[in-house]
C-alpha cells in the first residue's frame, strides 16, 4: 500500500535520468514542520523515457505538485527529424512536465547532511536503492600523498538517488 500523504503536505517528485545508468525517481513529502519524507522510489536502467514516464504516472496517486529533474536534461542533445530535442522534451511528449533542479553540489550535500543530522530527513525502508546509495556514498581522494588538500568533491559513482535527494 502506498503511503497516504496528509492533506497540506508539499509533495514533490525528483528525477535523475539515465540510460545505461539507472533512472532514479524519488517521491517526497514535506510536513508542516519542514521534515522531508522519501516515500517511494523508481530505479531502473536500460529503459526508455516512455517506460519511465509510465512508471511515474502509475504513482500519480500522490498528487504531486512539483516535478524536478537533473538540469543537464534540458540540454538539446538528441535529434528527432530536423528538430533538436532534450530529455525534458521527451518526458513532456509523454505527459510529464519538469522544472530543472538546483545542481549546486556542495550546498546541496550540506543541506542533505544537515537534514540527516537534525532528524529532518526520513526514508521509507521500501526505498532500498536510495538507502544502498547513501550507505555507499564516498568522497574523492587524492591518488598520491602530497601536499595538496583532499578534494571537496563526491565520487560520482552509484549516486543517482543521492542526486535526487540533493535536488530535493
Amino acid at each position: 500500500d502506498p503511503f497516504e500523504v496528509p492533506v497540506g503536505w508539499d509533495k514533490l517528485l525528483v528525477l535523475d535520468h539515465g540510460v545505461t545508468n539507472p533512472t532514479a525517481v524519488l517521491w517526497g513529502a514535506v510536513d508542516w514542520d519542514g521534515n522531508l519524507f522519501i516515500i517511494d522510489e523508481h530505479y531502473e536502467a536500460g529503459k526508455t523515457v516512455s517506460y519511465h514516464a509510465d512508471q511515474i504516472k502509475k504513482r500519480q496517486l500522490y498528487n504531486i505538485k512539483r516535478h524536478l529533474i537533473d538540469p543537464s536534461c534540458i540540454a538539446k542533445t538528441m535529434q528527432k527529424g530536423l528538430e533538436l530535442r532534450s530529455i525534458v522534451d521527451e518526458y513532456r511528449d509523454n505527459g510529464l512536465s519538469f522544472q530543472p533542479a538546483d545542481n549546486t553540489v556542495l550546498a546541496g550535500l550540506n543541506r542533505v547532511n544537515d537534514a540527516f543530522k537534525n532528524d529532518r530527513l526520513f526514508i521509507f525502508k521500501t526505498c532500498a536503492n536510495t538507502i544502498r546509495e547513501i550507505q555507499g556514498y564516498r568522497w574523492k581522494k587524492l591518488k598520491y600523498t602530497d601536499t595538496k588538500n583532499q578534494p571537496d568533491e563526491p565520487l560520482k559513482k552509484d549516486d543517482h538517488a543521492c542526486d535526487c535527494l540533493r535536488y530535493m
